[in-house]
């Protein structure tokens, strides 16, 4: 069997970032992507649209969002390198109200989704997190980083 895989870097900024793995993740459990040196506090964070709250994160897995919590700043801590086989797309079902999704490794045109029924996502309802920041910003692009 020939695996063929990639690894990207997420640059990570003091406090709380989202990210996503542009791919099927080649390292699934949070604690052996994040050492206990690297800064990041466990467990990390996804959102359950169904019960409407964050749940943590034991599994990671293409096409969904993670919120990480980085509490130190050294230069090494905020790069971290993630294996991944890559996906150049996915499907998923989105239940009603809010869900956290991921990339892939191209980025995605959301201004107008692929939605059935049509027009059942909303216009001008994606967000990406701006971490320096500390807020949400529109956007009509799903992108890594």
């Amino acid at each position: 069997e020939l695996l063929i895989s990639e690894s990207t870097t997420i640059s990570l900024s003091e406090g709380w970032n989202m990210f996503s793995i542009p791919g099927d993740p080649l390292i699934t459990d949070p604690a052996d992507l994040f050492g206990p040196d690297s800064g990041v506090e466990l467990p990390l964070y996804r959102w359950n649209p169904e019960q409407f709250t964050y749940q943590p994160a034991n599994k990671l897995k293409a096409g969904d969002g993670y919120w990480l919590l980085l509490l130190a700043t050294t230069e090494a801590q905020k790069q971290v390198e993630i294996p991944y086989q890559a996906i150049d797309s996915y499907q998923k079902n989105l239940p009603l109200g809010w869900n956290m999704i991921g990339s892939t490794t191209r980025p995605a045109d959301f201004s107008e989704p692929q939605d059935d029924p049509d027009k059942s996502i909303l216009q001008y309802s994606l967000f990406s997190w701006n971490a320096d920041g500390f807020n949400y910003q529109l956007t009509d692009q799903i992108f890594l980083e």
